[in-house]
């Protein structure tokens, strides 16, 4: 949508602002209100910021809904899409506008509906550790040739919110109800509400997974100390993890991969 403060003139500003409107799905009457509303609040920044989020709300939930498609077909059928593959387009989000990779997203859905994969021999492990220091693509790359990643924390800030934020009287309040109530969790957040440990053990059963994997950038002393946690609480628990370590330039994964291998056979055949 057009910012109305790039703009002198009311009219030459919803001539621009009510076709991007109506391409958004809004009705013709509907879409001439909000711009006209977007452009008397234009000098008030507070308000400017809830008009921002009450434009850009539905856009992002389509977004939310194609990456859900995207990840209910991964979790029902792993096979179609590689851990590195799933990285890559949530990575995209940041790069574009949200309009573009909803749209992209949409075009690429049946395409991956339609490929002709097979499944395979592998197990089925949750990746834990990625919320920092993001592990470099061939590490995820590794993971897959032996394991199918049914879950992760793999760029976690960009689907944060576990569900469509709604708007309400108060879209400001609405967001932070959605980051304080209805987000994921991460060893740099302090809620005694959703201890870590716990949180963990719910995502390995909500996606059957048999093993997980807990991963920690080297010298990141949040993912560091979760290994201990997790560690202890896995062990408890009578699941199956492989810990590692990870740099963001690391170039070789040889010995990664052949422990994988090692791991994963003795879960598949003893």
């Amino acid at each position: 949508m057009p910012d109305p403060a790039d703009f002198d003139d009311k009219e030459i500003f919803m001539a621009d602002c009510i076709p991007m409107a109506v391409d958004e799905g809004h009705a013709q009457d509907e879409a001439a209100a909000m711009c006209s509303a977007m452009w008397d609040e234009r000098s008030d920044t507070p308000s400017q910021f809830l008009r921002v989020l009450r434009v850009s709300a539905p856009i992002q939930a389509g977004v939310s809904w194609v990456i859900e498609g995207i990840g209910g077909l991964w979790h029902g059928y792993i096979w179609l899409v590689s851990v590195e593959e799933t990285y890559v387009l949530v990575a995209l989000g940041g790069l574009i506008t949200r309009r573009e990779h909803n749209e992209f997203l949409q075009r690429l859905l049946p395409m991956i509906e339609a490929r002709g994969s097979r499944q395979q021999d592998k197990i089925r492990v949750v990746f834990e550790g990625g919320f920092c220091e993001q592990p470099p693509l061939d590490l995820l790359r590794a993971i897959s040739q032996t394991c199918y990643v049914v879950d992760d924390d793999l760029l976690i800030g960009l689907r944060w919110i576990l569900e469509d934020v709604a708007l309400g009287a108060d879209p400001l309040m609405s967001l932070a109800n959605a980051y304080l109530e209805n987000s994921s969790y991460s060893p740099v957040q302090h809620d005694l509400r959703k201890p870590k440990e716990d949180m963990l053990l719910l995502r390995i059963r909500e996606a059957k997974a048999e093993a997980a994997i807990i991963a920690a950038a080297k010298m990141c002393e949040p993912g560091l100390d979760e290994q201990v946690t997790y560690s202890k609480t896995l062990d408890e628990a009578g699941i199956p993890y492989f810990l590692s370590e990870f740099e963001e330039k690391m170039t070789s994964f040889d010995q990664m991969q052949t422990q994988l291998e090692t791991f994963a056979e003795n879960i598949l055949f003893f």
